[in-house]
């Protein structure tokens, strides 16, 4: 056929080229839309792994990428605000539980001594190095049987060192969908 157009017509043959030229650079900007597409994905899926959430997208101009890249900003945002919001509860509980006078002793999923503030480390007259990672049993402390088979929710004044007393109360909590165990210990020696 482009021998004929060659011969008979050379103007159709030029338009037929043009034709096919044209459809030469849409095909090359629609392959290279294409992989824009998939490695902008790929970067949002790498972010995300990498817990990067402050790196956002911008709108491409592209409609269903636009919606794409919105909902990933969104999500980005979200998490990023719930991860700044779990930081200053955690930052604020560490400083309540620092200056609270009732010792705090916090257990893992094994009933080992997670955490203990301070009121907790002068109550025992124990460090906090020396109760970590421990169960209560395995403190050389008298009353230390008492306080690991203390019920859920139920308190009991117990003896320290001395004319010392102290209420000791177990509580649970919620840690990542897990109870967790908390011991809390009161000095009642003044009051009493």
């Amino acid at each position: 056929m482009s021998i004929h157009l060659l011969t008979n017509n050379r103007l159709w043959l030029f338009a037929v080229e043009a034709v096919f030229l044209s459809s030469l650079i849409i095909g090359i900007k629609l392959i290279r839309a294409l992989f824009d597409t998939l490695e902008l994905i790929n970067t949002g899926a790498q972010f995300i792994a990498d817990q990067d959430f402050t790196s956002r997208f911008r709108a491409v101009g592209q409609p269903e990428m636009d919606r794409l890249i919105g909902v990933y900003n969104r999500m980005v945002d979200s998490l990023r605000d719930e991860r700044i919001r779990q930081q200053e509860q955690n930052y604020f509980l560490a400083r309540v539980l620092a200056a609270s006078p009732a010792g705090v002793l916090t257990f893992d999923f094994d009933q080992r001594i997670a955490t203990c503030n301070p009121a907790a480390e002068k109550l025992l007259q124990l460090p906090a190095t020396a109760m970590e990672g421990k169960k209560l049993g395995e403190l050389l402390l008298p009353w230390a049987p008492a306080l690991e088979n203390l019920p859920q929710g139920e308190a009991r004044v117990l003896p320290l060192t001395g004319r010392r007393r102290a209420k000791c109360q177990r509580a649970q909590f919620l840690d990542r969908g897990f109870r967790r165990d908390v011991l809390l210990i009161e000095e009642l020696t003044e009051e009493l």
